[in-house]
């Protein structure tokens, strides 16, 4: 059973790594919102490293580290997400420019 889903976080961790490639290539694209694309891609690689983490953690790679470390990394990455979230809102809403 750890072993399934062992392999759905290392699927969700190629995921989250091919979706920071494709915002890294729309922050290449784009002008006017380049900031939030950058801080986009940044929380994806972190994303990336939790999920490689907590794959790592149910194939019994350093569990008691892993487990210790999931917790900081999530909460970074939701942080850098809530920040993408909040200045493509205030770049819409407010006219930051």
């Amino acid at each position: 059973m750890a072993d399934i889903i062992a392999i759905f976080d290392i699927i969700g961790a190629g995921c989250f790594l091919l979706a920071a490639f494709v915002a890294g290539s729309n922050y290449a694209r784009t002008k006017d919102l380049s900031l939030v694309w950058a801080i986009f891609t940044a929380a994806l690689f972190i994303s990336f490293i939790w999920a490689a983490m907590v794959s790592a953690q149910w194939l019994g790679i350093y569990p008691e580290i892993m487990a210790q470390m999931q917790t900081p990394v999530l909460a970074s990455s939701v942080t850098a997400y809530a920040i993408a979230a909040f200045m493509s809102l205030a770049k819409k809403y407010l006219f930051v420019s």
